[in-house]
């Protein structure tokens, strides 16, 4: 039988948590210490925790899409469903019956 979510979880080993930490680390260190594609090194606190800093938006764009928005709301409003679809799934396994 195939594996449930939450045995999938829990057959990933220490090594394959510790990439996944040092990536999402790499990504969110860049995103606190530069502003517009720049390391800022003359500020006393780090562009991503000044106001307006964590924006998310790392300028990686290659398909040069128009971001309104619009865009932006159904963005949100998707990223919010998964994350919803996901717990749900996560608890219909972990709950039995």
């Amino acid at each position: 039988a195939a594996m449930g979510p939450l045995q999938a979880v829990q057959a990933v080993p220490l090594e394959g948590y510790a990439q996944v930490f040092a990536a999402i680390a790499a990504v969110e260190i860049y995103e606190l210490t530069h502003r517009d594609g720049e390391l800022k090194r003359d500020e006393s606190v780090a562009p991503g925790l000044q106001p307006g800093g964590l924006t998310g938006d790392l300028g990686w764009n290659p398909l040069d899409i128009k971001i309104t928005e619009d865009r932006r709301l159904k963005e949100i409003q998707n990223g919010r469903a998964a994350m919803f679809a996901i717990c749900a799934w996560v608890a219909a396994e972990a709950v039995p019956g």
